[in-house]
């Protein structure tokens, strides 16, 4: 990436701000200079992201932008620009934090470019591990989680959080970017079609299908929960709001009868405030 189009250190918090993620609401519960890494760091995971998301570059321009991103997190190549730089110095900051982390990250993003499809729950994990679960592997180390639970509530608290996005993004995906993340064997198992999804009729199974998707979600929020390192506690209150953040979300959608195709769900600001002072409250 030419330093042209790399963030400044400012442009960094205006990526974060601009996002309007929960993720990056969860940062207000952070010391100043763990926001300040933790804002880096999504940077990094947005800009990355953002370069799998385009619909106008060219899938050749795509790889290369990712390619450098690669290179500089792997040290082949000098960071140029002022985001490439900031996470360089965030590595150094932190030597526990394993710059393969960042590469996985990546190697998620390029599972983004073309024809998105998965055949099976397993293929679907991998992914999940990669554009999620590593984050939290990151982030828990930008916390100053020590505990030796603390990755695997990590990478159990990431799949649950990205099931709960592609539960939520179903219809958004499909139209925006032609991606379809739902397993194709539990399409066919439930007779989902992606001419049925395409039509915003996909047929009695799609509710089924959801709920076995919500379930796994389910599952996986609450193996984060059996997996919480309590001595960690205070480390990890800004990953503990992600988890009441996305339940909440994933238990609206699931009231609200999973009507991912036609609605956009989202929890408002007041809901966000709400579960913030509630959890610095009860912390």
């Amino acid at each position: 990436m030419s330093e042209s189009l790399a963030p400044t250190a400012d442009e960094s918090t205006a990526i974060t701000k601009a996002s309007r993620s929960t993720l990056a609401f969860s940062f207000a519960c952070l010391p100043r200079q763990q926001r300040r890494d933790m804002t880096t760091f999504y940077a990094f995971c947005r800009v990355v992201d953002d370069i799998a998301d385009d619909a106008v570059l060219e899938l050749s321009v795509k790889r290369e932008r990712l390619d450098r991103w690669a290179a500089v997190v792997e040290k082949r190549e000098r960071p140029s620009g002022p985001l490439e730089q900031e996470v360089m110095d965030l590595l150094r900051r932190y030597p526990a934090i394993d710059p393969q982390h960042f590469r996985e990250i990546i190697r998620g993003m390029e599972m983004d470019l073309g024809v998105v499809r998965y055949e099976t729950y397993k293929e679907l994990q991998d992914y999940c591990y990669r554009v999620a679960s590593v984050v939290g592997l990151v982030s828990i180390e930008i916390f100053g989680a020590r505990m030796v639970q603390a990755p695997q509530y990590a990478i159990e608290l990431g799949h649950a959080l990205q099931l709960t996005n592609i539960i939520r993004d179903v219809g958004e995906d499909l139209r925006e970017t032609n991606r379809i993340y739902l397993p194709r064997e539990d399409m066919v198992r439930f007779g989902v079609t992606e001419e049925g999804l395409r039509s915003g009729k996909p047929g009695d199974g799609f509710r089924p299908l959801m709920e076995l998707l919500a379930e796994r979600a389910n599952a996986r929020f609450a193996a984060a929960r059996r997996h919480f390192p309590y001595r960690d506690r205070n480390a990890l209150r800004a990953s503990e709001l992600m988890r009441r953040f996305y339940q909440a979300l994933l238990n609206s959608i699931i009231r609200d009868g999973f009507r991912v195709l036609t609605k956009r769900y989202r929890l408002g600001r007041g809901k966000k405030l709400f579960l913030l002072v509630r959890t610095l409250i009860s912390w």
